[in-house]
């Protein structure tokens, strides 16, 4: 059953998902993923959203709740959050309020992520430049969600650079069996480096997969591979049995030409 009306702060919950860095074996960050009550996805905690007010009352309490979660698990890593576009009617005072909540939680803000999925409606200059300014101003990283299948992701570069650009699954998909499909990897990964911009590869459910972007240059990652997202705690994450160091093919699979 999907909701009628908009879920009570208390209903809502959260799983993480590892992003994993495969040079040291470590957990770089934990995306947060809301949750309803019995575990119903996102999809279903926004359905009785009408309209961007709502949108916003529970985009914030997604976020409460999941910096008060990674606070009781006494996360390390860093968390990762989504920021809808579309939901907020100015980028610098839902951040702001974001931070303070963090400070009520307890939870460092230098540890938070704030990704912008490409999907979303664009901001408009004025706002991007009043969310450029707020995120120099706490030091907390911005990423671009799903970059490479939404209409914009090269417009979001163009305003702004972000400190993080997450690879759509997409192209994790193709990678092993599309050669165009690594050349636009290699690209967009070119262009990140340029521009000042760590790559992660999203949706990474394969050692193939992972295999194939590591030689390709991308070593943080996230998937169903490492763990899939688990409810109200932190996922022991499963480590591939060998990994192959950026620019080096592994025996029997790709030379970094194709």
């Amino acid at each position: 059953m999907r909701p009628t009306e908009v879920l009570p702060h208390a209903a809502i919950r959260t799983a993480f998902q590892p992003i994993v860095d495969l040079r040291d074996r470590s957990v770089y960050a934990y995306e947060a993923l809301a949750r309803g009550p019995e575990g119903e996805p996102a999809s279903w905690v926004f359905a009785g959203s009408r309209d961007n007010e709502e949108l916003g009352r529970l985009d914030h309490s997604i976020r409460v709740t999941a910096m008060r979660t990674a606070r009781r698990l006494s996360m390390k890593a860093r968390l990762s959050v989504n920021l809808f576009a579309q939901t907020e009617g100015c980028p610098s005072a839902s951040i702001e309020r974001t931070l303070e909540d963090a400070g009520v939680q307890d939870f460092p803000y230098e540890q938070l992520i704030f990704e912008i999925t490409e999907s979303a409606e664009v901001w408009r200059p004025s706002r991007l430049n009043d969310f450029i300014a707020t995120h120099r101003e706490y030091g907390f990283k911005t990423a671009i969600d799903d970059f490479g299948v939404g209409h914009a992701g090269l417009k979001l570069l163009s305003c702004f650079r972000p400190d993080i650009i997450k690879l759509d699954m997409q192209f994790t998909r193709h990678a092993p069996h599309d050669p165009r499909g690594r050349t636009l990897i290699r690209n967009m990964l070119a262009m990140a480096t340029e521009l000042g911009c760590e790559v992660i590869a999203e949706g990474v459910e394969t050692q193939e997969e992972s295999d194939i972007l590591s030689d390709l240059g991308i070593v943080r990652q996230q998937g169903f591979l490492f763990s899939v997202p688990v409810m109200d705690s932190l996922p022991l994450v499963h480590w591939p049995t060998a990994f192959t160091a950026p620019g080096t093919p592994a025996p029997g699979r790709w030379g970094t030409s194709v």
